[in-house]
Parts: C-alpha cells; structure tokens; sequence
C-alpha cells in the first residue's frame, strides 16, 4: 500500500510539474485580458498614496480613446473626460466645466497605469513568491539593462487564477505608492461619453 501511496504521490507531482506556468506566462496571459480592454472597455481604481496627503483612489474608465477619470481629494470632486479630440474638466468646488483640446495636458493617469501593466514582462525579472488556490503572487525587480529611470525598481502584482486579471498592482515611483486595484473588463459608451445634462449649471470655460 505504502508504494502504491507513493507512486501516486510522485504521478501527482510529475503532473503538476508538467502543467505549471512560469511568471511570464502567467503576465503573458493577464496582458492579453487586459488587451480586452481596448474594445470592450477598461475599468480600475488607481490609489496613489502620498506622503501628508495620504491614500488618494481615482475611478478609471477607459475604452479605445475615450476615457473618464473621478477623483474626490478634500471633500472636491474632480471629474475629467476626454473622447481622444476634446477634454472636460469639471471641479465641484468652484462648479466650472473647463474645455480645451486633447493632448493638452498629456497622458493621464489611467494610459500610464494600463500602460505599465502591459509592459510588465519587458525589462523585468519575474519571481512567483507565493500561490493560492485564487491568486499568483508575482514580484518583478527591475533588471539593470533596463535604463529607463521612469521604470519602478519594484513590481507585486497578484493575478486572478479566474479571470488572469490583476487583483492589485503596485509599484513606488518618485516616493510615491501606486496600487491598481477592482481591475475589470466592460465599460459602456455612456459612461465614458461625455454627457452636458451631468453638468448642468456648471460655469463653461472654452479654452479651444
């Protein structure tokens, strides 16, 4: 009995050996859901949390070239949209609706999140530092070939064994904490359109 226990045992292991995924296929596949999102819609939280200020979390949507950004820092609530053309940027403190040309202001926040999430396997070296029947834990350390000094030294990203979606992602950069977190894919038009009735009363300021 005590063999037959053991070789079981041992076909076990040689199975779960064979079906084992490295760090990079695991990332491999999440890129390839997270790719989803250029046409069914993106949607995350992005927390930054920085010194004095604390922890501050934005609502990120973003499908194709439109996006919608909701941040509330102090009781102000900011809300930014952007269909690839035009930007609206309304902030309930001084109730003005602001409207200027897109690439004014650079990327935001969301292209640079969904952008380091689906870059991750290039210029790092990738570790699996503990599994769960739910999750990988992944760390990823910056490799010294890699130059680009925007680049974190330090990536934890915990991957869904059900979606392959990140459950969070973060990284320090510039003394700053950023975690991605509520990663989903499904965003509607409507909720990245702008909408004019959402900002009725606001003060209009056309800066195109």
């Amino acid at each position: 009995m005590k063999k037959i226990i053991a070789v079981l045992c041992a076909a076990t292991l040689a199975m779960a050996a064979l079906f084992a995924q490295t760090p990079e296929e695991i990332l491999e596949k999440m890129v390839t859901e997270l790719n989803r999102g250029e046409t069914e819609g993106l949607y995350m939280i992005m927390e930054m949390k920085i010194p004095i200020l604390g922890s501050i979390p934005t609502k990120c949507y973003t499908k194709g070239e439109k996006m919608r950004l909701e941040v509330n820092i102090m009781d102000v609530k900011t809300v930014e949209i952007s269909d690839g053309k035009t930007d609206w940027s309304y902030k309930s403190d001084s109730n003005e609706l602001t409207i200027t040309n897109s690439g004014v202001s650079g990327s935001s926040d969301a292209d640079d999140g969904a952008a380091m999430m689906g870059a991750v396997t290039e210029g790092y070296d990738c570790t699996l530092s503990k599994e769960t029947d739910t999750a990988w834990y992944i760390s990823c350390k910056k490799q010294k070939s890699n130059t680009n000094k925007d680049d974190p030294k330090k990536i934890d990203i915990v991957v869904s064994k059900k979606t392959y979606l990140p459950l969070t992602f973060s990284a320090k950069i510039s003394g700053i904490t950023m975690v991605i977190k509520d990663v989903a894919i499904g965003v509607s038009e409507s909720k990245v359109a702008y909408n004019p009735a959402e900002f009725a009363g606001a003060t209009v300021i056309d800066k195109r």
